[in-house]
């Protein structure tokens, strides 16, 4: 009995241990499978975070290159400005009066002389 027993247990196991390999195969590759999909997708996201990164990097070029432009208009309004005031805090030039006009001499006039 034990002989037949024991016929029995490796006959099965020879049965199930290529259906279990088989198993043990697909559930690797089906392992296999998810993580590449995990990575391809891991990879996107990446490409799209560089992208991102980009498209920040720029923006924050133009914000600076903005910047810059603007400190230089108001260093360009403060002088211009500066200038202004001192000219309204100097005194206007007196104008000299015009030339005393003689009154033209009529021809009866000159002739007379």
């Amino acid at each position: 009995m034990k002989k037949l027993r024991y016929l029995a247990v490796t006959t099965g196991l020879f049965i199930t241990a290529p259906a279990l390999a088989v198993s043990a195969n697909d559930s690797i590759e089906a392992r296999l499978s998810a993580l590449e999909q995990r990575l391809q997708q891991a990879e996107r996201r990446a490409t799209q975070a560089e992208k991102r990164a980009a498209d920040a990097e720029r923006r924050a070029q133009r914000l600076e290159q903005r910047s810059e432009r603007a400190e230089q208009q108001a260093q360009r309004l403060e002088l211009r400005t500066a200038r202004v005031e001192q000219q309204r805090a100097q005194p206007a030039p007196r104008r000299s009066p015009p030339p005393l006009r003689r009154p033209a001499a009529s021809s009866s006039a000159i002739s007379a002389i």
